[in-house]
């Protein structure tokens, strides 16, 4: 058994229509990628987002991968060419940024990971996704009396996510 690579490198001249849209909205984050994008507006639209190289990344078919259920938390869990991944979906959020895709990095590699709906990234990255939090000052109390200042800051998961 060979550890293929997770990915493969593509040239864009023999990617598909199919590739780039996928390529577009998993690892560009771009919005507004629809099935009736031609290769030349999916080029457009990635050359307008900055993204000038002749080559994109896409799942290799040939990686290894063992599934399994994790017993004890019900996650589900596998190994690609001897890594851990887990399933994992981060929610959509209000605000600004709400439905872009969240940039994790580990170890100086950066991941992309679309919100709303599953993805399977690696134990580390959930690890980090797990420590990352904001602090947040309420105002008002249980009551919804104000209380003249800020309270003590509770800390809330800057990306909450769901194991799936």
């Amino acid at each position: 058994m060979t550890d293929a690579p997770k990915f493969t490198k593509i040239p864009i001249a023999d990617a598909s229509v199919d590739d780039l849209r996928y390529f577009a909205g998993t690892h560009l984050g771009l919005d507004g990628i629809t099935e009736k994008d031609t290769k030349q507006s999916l080029l457009a639209k990635m050359s307008a987002a900055g993204y000038g190289l002749s080559i994109i990344m896409m799942p290799n078919p040939d990686a290894v991968v063992a599934a399994q259920e994790d017993e004890q938390s019900g996650r589900s869990r596998r190994q690609v060419n001897g890594q851990d991944e887990v399933r994992i979906r981060i929610n959509k959020s209000d605000g600004a940024g709400g439905s872009r895709n969240v940039l994790v990095g580990v170890n100086g590699r950066i991941t992309s990971i679309p919100r709303g709906k599953p993805e399977w990234v690696s134990a580390a990255c959930v690890e980090v996704l797990e420590n990352a939090v904001e602090l947040q000052y309420p105002v008002y109390d249980a009551d919804g009396n104000f209380l003249g200042g800020l309270k003590e800051p509770e800390a809330v998961p800057t990306y909450p996510f769901s194991y799936v």
